[in-house]
């Protein structure tokens, strides 16, 4: 439903979900909003480089189904780009429905999914059995604020030394890493096989000496759907030695809510590492 707001800045509807919408502009300006008296943590922002009418500017769901109050404040104040501190609300919109809380329940891909973590290409990457490979994009990892996680978690430049251990050593060439990341793999219902690619590559010669490798070793525990599935593990060690390819592969897994999730995490001071991950029906 959706109604226009009255002139005094409360508004009360029956429902458990709703949205502002507001017009915004260079002169826009900030409000708090209370919900049921309670203060939101966030401000309202009505500032846009450009006038926009009727856009939303505060949204809220997930409320128990009944009688809700809403009460937006005015603060008179506005970021530094602002010329002014106009507040704008135009109307609110509000719903009662319910659904199913059982999200993702078939409708995702049934077909493999094969990623190289770090490819940037523009085209797919095609192996030596004509499966083709994306670079992987829909992963997490959690940099720090304000920084770019392509720099700090991306492997970019690819590795042109020799890939031991490799049928396809394009596979290994690039990379993430870090103390922790995941992956979720959207799925269809089913079981599937999981094959992850993993490789230690050196970036300076100064990490390519034997002596050094010790200092330079990434370690990695990995978790499929919360549970483990790759213990503490040193790759260079597993796999005989830097630039070696080393691959684990994992049988008959289900999906949860949807979804698959691979989580990697380094051991002690190591960072985790992963070069590539393919997902298939089983069988």
């Amino acid at each position: 439903k959706s109604a226009e707001w009255p002139e005094a800045n409360e508004f009360r509807f029956t429902g458990n979900q709703f949205r502002i919408y507001g017009d915004v502009g260079p002169d826009g300006g900030w409000a708090d909003v209370y919900v049921d008296g309670a203060k939101q943590l966030t401000k309202l922002e009505f500032w846009n480089p450009e006038a926009r009418v009727d856009q939303p500017v505060y949204s809220k769901s997930g409320l128990a189904n009944g009688e809700h109050e809403v009460k937006v404040v005015p603060l008179n104040a506005g970021n530094p780009l602002s010329k002014g501190t106009r507040v704008r609300i135009r109307s609110i919109q509000h719903s009662a429905a319910v659904g199913e809380s059982g999200y993702g329940s078939g409708g995702g891909p049934k077909g493999p999914q094969r990623m190289i973590f770090g490819y940037t290409g523009r085209e797919d990457f095609v192996d030596s059995r004509g499966n083709r490979w994306k670079p992987a994009t829909e992963w997490v990892v959690r940099t720090g604020f304000a920084t770019d996680t392509i720099e700090k978690a991306w492997w970019t430049k690819r590795r042109s030394m020799y890939i031991g251990n490799a049928e396809d050593e394009e596979l290994y060439r690039y990379g993430a890493h870090g103390k922790e990341f995941w992956v979720n793999l959207t799925v269809a219902p089913g079981t599937y096989d999981l094959r992850l690619k993993f490789a230690d590559t050196a970036l300076t010669p100064w990490m390519e000496r034997e002596e050094n490798w010790q200092r330079v070793l990434r370690s990695v525990q990995v978790w499929i759907n919360d549970a483990e599935a790759i213990p503490p593990t040193k790759i260079s060690e597993a796999a005989g030695g830097l630039y070696k390819a080393y691959d684990r592969e994992f049988k008959g897994i289900q999906p949860r809510n949807g979804m698959i999730q691979v989580r990697f995490k380094g051991v002690g001071r190591d960072e985790a590492v992963i070069q590539a991950l393919e997902l298939v029906p089983a069988g």
